[in-house]
């Protein structure tokens, strides 16, 4: 199956960047609703027919923070993202990960979506776009940046702290 790809500036189709979690921010149109699910800790926005869904994780083997690499190599992308659909080429700046565009299992806002993840050393970030139009979801995908966190005055921050340049909860932790 052909991938789906393009060579073009992403436009900007949204009002601002989101900062969902400490380290992850994406770009969301200001017409959104949005609000994190406390019980299954991810984030999600959305209008009528399309929607944003985003989930943080820690990874740590020993008290330290898994590769980027490592991480990548145990969620490959037909275990995580399924086998149907078009491997989606394009990756936000920066980031490694991979993503797949095409059906998703109803009900939902629309037919189609883009699944993705994206990796930085120590943290994964699990990614579904739901809207049937690719070049939309695509943009989206592409906005997606991540933040260092500073540790504070005289101690290191905690991964697991909420941003705090926003309201939502922080990310999950797994450990090896």
């Amino acid at each position: 199956m052909e991938a789906l790809a393009r060579h073009v500036t992403p436009e900007s189709r949204w009002l601002f960047m989101r900062r969902v979690f400490q380290t992850w921010s994406i770009g969301i149109p200001g017409t959104f609703d949005e609000r994190f699910i406390k019980e299954d800790s991810y984030w999600h926005a959305w209008d009528d027919q399309r929607s944003i869904s985003l989930t943080s994780m820690t990874i740590d083997k020993s008290g330290r923070p898994v590769s980027a690499t490592e991480i990548l190599e145990a969620m490959k992308p037909d275990a995580m993202l399924g086998k149907d659909g078009v491997p989606v080429e394009e990756l936000p700046a920066g980031l490694n990960g991979h993503a797949r565009y095409g059906p998703i299992e109803q009900p939902a806002r629309a037919s189609s979506a883009l699944c993705g993840l994206l990796a930085i050393d120590g943290r994964v970030l699990i990614v579904t776009i739901t809207s049937d139009d690719f070049d939309w979801a695509r943009d989206v995908w592409l906005s997606i940046h991540a933040h260092p966190i500073p540790p504070g005055p005289g101690r290191r921050r905690r991964s697991s702290e909420p941003s705090q340049a926003s309201p939502q909860e922080g990310p999950k932790r797994l450990s090896r």
